[in-house]
This record gives structure tokens, sequence and C-alpha cells, in this order.
């Protein structure tokens, strides 16, 4: 509801979007730790992939 020009809101709704701005930060942040450890991984077994051809090579 808007009084001269201000946007009047109840603080549950406020209360609300907290949340969902809370919920949504920690959401950002696992999919962030899930992706850091996928791309350690990658490399990880890229790394292992380059070895083992090295060595193929080298046989």
């Amino acid at each position: 509801m808007k009084e001269n020009g201000i946007v009047v809101v109840s603080k549950k709704e406020v209360d609300e979007k907290d949340e969902l701005i809370t919920s949504l930060k920690a959401k950002a942040e696992k999919m962030k730790s899930d992706f850091s450890r996928y791309k350690e991984r990658y490399q990880d077994e890229e790394k292992e992939i380059r070895r083992k051809a090295s060595s193929d090579v080298i046989l």
C-alpha cells in the first residue's frame, strides 16, 4: 500500500523476504562450494589421465 509516495510493508512481509534472502544466500554458498569441489576433482582426474598417458607413451 502507498501513502504519500511511501510504501508501507508489514513486518511479516519483511521477515518473509529476509528469510528468503537468507535461504538463497545459503543455496548460493552451497553451489559455490559444490562447484569448487567439482573443479578440484576434475583437475585431479585430468592430472591422473595425463600421468597415465605419459607413462604409456614412455613404455
